[in-house]
């Protein structure tokens, strides 16, 4: 049986192991102050799926690239561990539910998967993961986190966060609009955009603003990445190049420049056509026109997905 969906094709296809590698290769000097964990979730059904098929609707599994004293120490996925991927797996009773998990939140130094239903799974560094009970300070992250709704493709006008802690929605609209609160800042910017996000502001006004390219308003078909400076009213880009496909970047604070607001990386995957696999980029938040500062060479790929975090070590 040939499927028909393209969610199931190419680099969104899903991988049909766990696994662990150690001592990847990096080009370029990766900065001192990025010593903590990159994850990113996906989807990655544990079967293979009847069609139609949405991505928006199956398995999730996260990967994960260790980073520590200038080196990447390693790289691991894993499902996280729902009822229907126990079921699956043989380590639970089978069930029809799927709990699909598209984002990640910080909460008291743990990481949780938070899925559409509601629930959350702790993630650990090794990436084994549990449901958690919603007591007051998960229900409490939960309404905090409440304005990451349907990014399910990634096209240009679905809902993306800004920032978690002041609950900001990113509503691309003809150009991009951004509502902070009620607080509205428009990018007077045509290019079709998505996967937007910004460093945490710190309670100040929102300055600075990263995007990805749009192709045809498919999902990871562009190569370029922005930075837009909403107080100049200016945007820089980076073309990664032909068959470069970059997915969400992760703003990640670097302690020795906090007093310049774009102080920090931007940290993602990037699939590389020819190759077959991906690279973990890193991108100096202040300069992503000048291209990576390192680039953390996979053995294998990482297929499209949702959204990353940084868990510092």
């Amino acid at each position: 049986m040939a499927f028909s969906s393209p969610y199931l094709a190419g680099n969104f296809a899903p991988v049909t192991d766990e696994t662990t590698i150690t001592g990847l290769a990096v080009d370029g000097a990766l900065p001192a102050g990025l010593d903590g964990q990159y994850l990113r979730l996906g989807p990655n059904p544990t079967r293979r799926p009847d069609e139609p098929y949405e991505w928006s609707d199956t398995d999730t599994m996260v990967h994960a690239v260790e980073l520590r004293d200038g080196r990447a120490v390693s790289y691991r996925n894993r499902w996280i561990l729902t009822p229907h991927v126990a079921g699956v797996l043989g380590l639970g009773p089978p069930t029809s539910r799927i709990d699909t998990c598209e984002r990640v939140i910080h909460l008291n130094r743990r990481l949780l998967a938070v899925a559409r239903s509601g629930t959350a799974y702790d993630v650990d560094r090794s990436l084994r993961t549990r449901q958690v009970g919603v007591d007051d300070d998960v229900a409490s992250a939960l309404r905090r986190d409440r304005c990451l709704a349907e990014t399910a493709s990634g096209h240009a006008h679905h809902p993306l966060v800004v920032d978690a802690e002041s609950d900001g929605l990113l509503r691309p609209v003809g150009g991009l609009t951004i509502e902070l609160g009620r607080r509205t800042v428009e990018i007077l910017d045509p290019t079709p955009q998505g996967w937007l996000t910004a460093a945490p502001t710190q309670g100040r006004p929102l300055r600075f603003v990263y995007s990805l390219a749009l192709d045809d308003d498919r999902p990871f078909a562009g190569t370029v990445a922005y930075k837009h400076d909403l107080a100049l009213g200016t945007r820089s880009s980076f073309d990664f190049g032909p068959g470069r496909h970059p997915g969400e970047l992760t703003f990640v604070p670097d302690d020795d420049r906090r007093h310049h607001e774009d102080g920090g990386w931007l940290v993602g995957f990037v699939h590389h056509d020819q190759r077959g696999a991906d690279d973990l980029v890193v991108l100096d938040a202040r300069a992503p026109h000048d291209g990576p500062v390192a680039t953390v060479q996979l053995p294998r790929r990482v297929p499209f997905g949702w959204h990353g975090a940084w868990r510092a070590r």
